[in-house]
């Protein structure tokens, strides 16, 4: 069940006929239509919400109104009484969005953000939005919404924000820009002539003109500290000596003003004020319930006419609120005055009342208050599956967190709802102890229909986790199970599964059985409108193209999510398999962030290094701001092109970050990426450590879950290249050959191009240097699956001993033209590469005085392995005299007087592999 909507949160409270009018206040309020953002920031009693309420009062423009409260400090729930108040101006304002939201899952709030936008636009008048008491929102992604609004209002719109400190926004910039009005503490200070007006007009008291002074020096003209002194003026004999005592901070001031107004009001009023101190709004009925007493409505309507800090919330005087201030100081008073078991049944009143009336999450909240875990407990099972569906994860979770562990654990329902927002929020054990034990628990459920829905939910959620951590043969066992529990009619559900099972089966190298799931998927995706979900199937099914070498393919699922415009457009796309073609004009679509970094992919892979680097870095800030997944795989990518582009200490700073909260299937890239760049480096070794765990993977001492088998054919390339810089060739082309036959199974190119490729160099290297047929005969291999899908890069990071390959393939007259022309783009991407990084050194030991060049660590392997100088400048297509050149630089950085004594510095110093 969706927690109702609290209308009186966008009631503007109205202006009261006794105030003391600011007219200088209120046309600044107006002045401030001329920016798209106001703020009024200023400390607690300033008078921010009296002037905004006077100012809508007095405008001529529509303004719509949101008092907020701790509650808000949810995403979802934010964007949504947002809406709700932008339709007090217009009745059918955010429809979609509203929708959107409802669906519940990933909600795309981003998505929301825009259609907010776009319709705003629609207004054929200025208006404005009032954000009241902002200073309760705490969580920073409710900041990044707002943010992202404020950059994009449109002229019509204007935003309101009052704050008892400054926002969690860039209001400096906003300055710079002149795009934000403030009016802040000093401003809303009653000048002399104000305090004058209001003690003697307003509060009808004889005050001297030296006894305002006094005052108004002693409270600064702070409105909160005047009326309160106001009120404990009212009955005094001696106002001089008052005034006089009249000292000290806010804080200290208004505790002794509190205690002056209660000491001056009757026994039953001051209980009232206590008793009803728990509660956020008061009402009649609330209050009566709460306080016992009878006569609430007069007690309500004589605060407010004493103007005793309480606030009305509609027009009809039906809702109020205390002060915050004064609230504060008055529970602070009622944990003095009250015992802790009668503040708990205070507390359990108000309970039963929100109960009665429907209010399920305020009840919950005054159960915890009143440590009435058992019926809190019982109230969160109730509203607990319409928080998740709706995206309010924190309210639930900070909810559990109250309750005690053996309340808990007593009741299933709370159990699992806690391993699901532990899933969703990335917080969950994944250890293979942890899994077991949660799917015994799933399955030990009683057979009830409740119990088969929450079972069906919970598989559904926990098998796409496992899919996306490399457990597939897990996730595909859960993920049948699920669809056989599942209701048909949950779109929802099933397609969290259907993706589950689409990415598992594809991962284990099944693309033909993965097809008609991943179909399921989009069209269940776009029938409970979760296009987040289908658009990060979309990009995993990309990926999982890509790594197999399918880069055409790969390209087009890219450029189908770059397309992608409005969610319209997203479940078109799911739905059909096309897209509208039609493009709105500077229209930001946060999920298509993944598509740019996935298209990022194929570029660097073509070698196409610039443009590489444009769709990575827009994608990863489009992913930043969005909060969308993306940033892992867009982060080693990034690795990738700065080893293509020589700065290797970048390219391994890149592969340093923190992981995602959960283990990922793809955290072996990391080990990866590192070994790849230790081997460009030419410090063999630390490649050869930094193997070890691959090594003992594949070797069977040790059992890994979590390698699906198109993770493990590249665990297996990376190891095959380990052995081949080690020497170890025969090694290496068992592993090849292993890799070859499962490769070749399941039609996966990109694995074939490197199998043959890396037999080339295996063969290559067996034969000192030479170029026996074998590796001709592979590099041809390998160059008939790469030049169909312009694969370049695989080749250049193999290093300059694929050039004599190359140059003997360009020669051959039996290859094909294309061939010929992909190794003549390979050839001319080398010599551009040898020429762009002769100079540059690539650092790798700390203890060098002078980093060597790549150039200068290619001739040190050489001459480690004892080539002549003559052998040397054949292998790498250079002049003696240039090898002697570079045999001298690395002699004198390496501080050795001998080619001999310079190999054996740069095996201590880990830059070749320890002689065996």
């Amino acid at each position: 069940m969706v927690s109702p909507i609290l209308t009186t949160k966008l009631f503007i409270p109205p202006t009261r006929s006794d105030r003391l009018a600011r007219p200088r206040l209120v046309g600044q309020m107006e002045e401030g239509f001329r920016y798209p953002l106001v703020v009024v920031s200023a400390s607690a009693g300033s008078g921010k919400t009296t002037l905004l309420s006077e100012w809508v009062a007095a405008s001529v423009h529509p303004i719509a109104w949101l008092s907020l409260d701790p509650e808000d400090n949810d995403p979802v729930q934010f964007i949504t009484y947002l809406l709700h108040a932008l339709r007090t101006l217009k009745d059918d304002f955010g429809d979609t969005a509203l929708e959107a939201l409802k669906a519940g899952g990933a909600v795309p709030l981003e998505e929301v953000l825009i259609h907010l936008i776009n319709e705003a636009a629609g207004f054929s008048q200025p208006f404005a939005l009032v954000l009241d008491d902002y200073h309760v929102i705490t969580d920073p992604r409710i900041s990044e919404q707002l943010g992202f609004l404020i950059e994009h209002l449109p002229p019509q719109m204007h935003l309101v924000i009052a704050s008892r400190m400054d926002p969690s926004l860039p209001v400096a910039r906003y300055r710079a820009r002149s795009q934000v009005f403030e009016i802040r503490g000093q401003d809303l200070r009653f000048s002399p002539e104000e305090v004058t007006q209001f003690l003697q007009s307003i509060m009808g008291l004889e005050v001297s003109p030296g006894d305002i002074a006094a005052l108004e020096k002693r409270t600064e003209g702070w409105v909160a500290g005047l009326q309160l002194a106001a009120l404990s003026l009212q009955g005094q004999d001696d106002i001089p000596a008052f005034i006089k005592a009249f000292t000290g901070s806010h804080r200290y001031v208004a505790d002794y003003l509190v205690e002056e107004i209660l000491n001056q009001q009757p026994e039953e009023t001051q209980q009232f004020l206590l008793k009803t101190s728990i509660l956020e709004r008061l009402n009649t009925g609330l209050c009566a319930a709460v306080s016992g007493m009878d006569a609430s409505q007069s007690f309500l309507s004589l605060l407010h006419r004493k103007n005793a800090f309480v606030i009305p919330l509609d027009s009809e005087g039906q809702w109020f609120r205390y002060h915050h201030l004064f609230a504060d100081l008055l529970q602070a008073r009622l944990s003095q005055t009250l015992s802790e078991q009668t503040v708990s049944e205070l507390h359990k009143k108000a309970l039963d009342w929100y109960r009665q009336n429907h209010f399920l999450v305020e009840a919950v909240n005054h159960a915890l208050a009143a440590k009435a875990y058992e019926p809190a407990a019982e109230l969160i099972e109730q509203t607990a599956r319409s928080l998740i569906y709706s995206g309010r994860i924190k309210v639930l979770r900070d909810w559990l967190d109250v309750l005690p562990d053996n309340v808990i654990q007593a009741r299933n329902p709370l159990n699992f709802f806690l391993f699901w927002i532990d899933l969703l929020q990335g917080r969950a054990d994944f250890s293979e102890d942890a899994i077991q034990e949660k799917e015994a628990l799933i399955k030990a459920l009683p057979p009830t229909p409740e119990n088969k829905q929450m079972r069906g939910e919970l598989i559904a959620v926990v098998c796409r986790i496992l899919a996306l951590s490399g457990r597939t043969s897990q996730a595909i066992q859960l993920a049948q199970e699920a669809l056989l529990n599942l209701s048909p009619n949950d779109s929802a559900s099933r397609s969290r599964v259907n993706s589950a099972l689409a990415i598992s089966l594809d991962l284990q190298g099944q693309a033909e059985q993965a097809k008609p799931v991943y179909d399921k998927c989009y069209l269940q995706a776009a029938a409970a409108g979760d296009h987040l979900l289908g658009i990060h199937t979309i990009m995993t099914r990309g990926l999982v193209q890509f790594r197999t070498g399918h880069l055409n393919q790969a390209a087009n699922t890219f450029q189908a999510i770059i397309d992608l415009h409005s969610q319209e457009d997203a479940n078109m796309l799911l739905s059909t398999g096309m897209l509208s073609g039609k493009k709105t004009k500077g229209t930001i679509f946060l999920p298509s962030g993944p598509g740019f970094i996935g298209m990022g992919h194929v570029l660097l892979e073509q070698y196409d290094l610039r443009a590489a680097e444009e769709y990575l870095a827009k994608g990863m800030d489009l992913c930043r701001q969005g909060g969308l997944d993306g940033l892992f795989i867009g982060r080693l990518q990034m690795s990738r092109l700065y080893q293509a582009t020589r700065n290797l200490d970048k390219a391994m700073e890149e592969t340093y970050f923190p992981k995602d909260a959960f283990s990922r299937a793809d955290d072996y890239n990391v080990s990866t990426r590192q070994i790849m760049i230790e081997l460009d480096r030419g410090a063999v070794y630390k490649a050869r450590q930094l193997a070890d765990p691959f090594i003992k993977i594949l070797k069977g001492e040790v059992v890994n879950p979590r390698l699906p088998l198109l993770f493990y054919e590249i665990v297996q390339a990376v190891v095959a290249r380990v052995y081949i810089a080690m020497g170890e060739t025969d090694e290496a082309l068992k592993l090849l050959d292993k890799l070859e036959a499962t490769a070749q199974q399941g039609n996966r190119p990109g694995r074939l191009i490197e199998v043959h490729l890396l037999r080339a160099l295996a063969y290559q290297k067996q034969s000192e240097g030479n170029l026996p047929p074998k590796a001709i005969e592979n590099i041809i291999r390998s160059l008939e699956f790469a030049a169909p899908e312009k694969s370049l890069l695989i080749f250049i990071e193999a290093g300059p001993a694929v050039i004599p390959l190359l140059q003997a393939v360009e020669t051959n007259n039996t290859v094909s033209d294309e061939i010929k022309k992909h190794a003549k783009l390979l050839l001319q991407a080398f010599s551009e590469r040898i020429e762009s990084s002769e100079d540059q050194p690539v650092s790798s030991s700390d203890a060098l005085i002078e980093p060597l060049t790549p150039r200068e660590m290619e001739v040190l392997a050489l001459i480690a392995d004892g080539d002549s100088n003559q052998e040397i400048a054949e292998k790498l297509v250079i002049t003696i005299r240039t090898v002697k050149k570079h045999t001298s630089n690395i002699l004198g950085k390496l501080n050795a007087s001998s080619r001999t004594q310079a190999a054996a510095f740069a095996r201590q110093l880990g830059l070749l592999p320890e002689e065996e």
